[in-house]
């Protein structure tokens, strides 16, 4: 589980507030990877490696949002949403307790909760320091990755029931208000819509190529033309307007992550 270094290191880049600089310095005084560094939006999406295993923890330190002081999120891992997997949730949640009690101290606050959707409780403990509100959850924060165990560090004197509410409405309803399931297909609608846009754009486009090149005189070069061409078109415009689709719905789930 995570070091007392690491957690040391993690302190250190809440301290440093909306300090981009001092927060790059620390980062470079570390072998951790910068997987986003999103300046436009404010946030940063650092991998830690993580000791036991080969792979990494995530953390998000947000330094900067117009609508909350700096704060970050350190996850540790991720389940599927299943009851098979509540016995390695609940490990590695005890797992990463221990590890933030043996460093600092026992927490102040712990206790369950039930979310009216599961059939199982989630745990959470908290820690306040000079520098923050630090809790530890059992969570469904991101809906796409299910079950996850993640550290919150807030600034100082936020209420636990602000916290234990994002992280409930969140997990219960986006951020747009929309129920998951509707959000769901709102997303998959609007990756329809763009696809067709972009086909529609696409065919016009290629329409207007073949009135260039041929005029209305030369009719049968003009079918011919279009006929070779089309299905190209049509395709590479519908899968133009699929993959910006996505890259819009991505760059918004990374905002909403925030």
């Amino acid at each position: 589980m995570i070091s007392g270094k690491d957690i040391e290191i993690v302190r250190s880049i809440h301290r440093a507030g909306h300090d981009y600089d001092t927060i790059k310095r620390l980062l470079g005084e570390t072998q951790w990877k910068i997987e986003e560094d999103e300046t436009d939006l404010g946030f940063l999406r650092i991998g830690i490696p993580a000791e036991r295993d080969s792979g990494y923890y995530t953390l998000i330190n947000c330094y900067r949002d117009p609508d909350r002081p700096p704060f970050s999120l350190l996850t540790f891992a991720c389940f599927g949403e299943t009851e098979e997997q509540i016995a390695a949730f609940n490990a590695c949640f005890l797992s990463a307790a221990g590890a933030i009690a043996q460093h600092l101290r026992p927490p102040a606050v712990r206790g369950n909760r039930q979310l009216p959707s599961c059939n199982w409780s989630y745990a959470y403990q908290r820690w306040s320091l000079p520098e923050g509100e630090f809790t530890l959850v059992q969570d469904e924060f991101d809906i796409q990755s299910g079950l996850d165990v993640t550290l919150w560090i807030q600034p100082v004197g936020t209420p636990l029931e602000e916290t234990l509410h994002l992280t409930t409405a969140v997990a219960e309803t986006p951020k747009d208000g929309a129920p998951t399931g509707v959000n769901k297909i709102s997303e998959i609608l609007k990756i329809v819509a763009f696809s067709v846009v972009g086909l529609i754009v696409a065919e016009a486009i290629l329409l207007l190529v073949a009135v260039v090149k041929f005029g209305f005189h030369d009719g049968e070069s003009f079918r011919k033309f279009m006929t070779m061409v089309n299905p190209v078109t049509a395709v590479a415009g519908g899968l133009f307007g699929f993959f910006f689709a996505k890259e819009i719905a991505g760059r918004l789930k990374n905002r909403h992550q925030i």
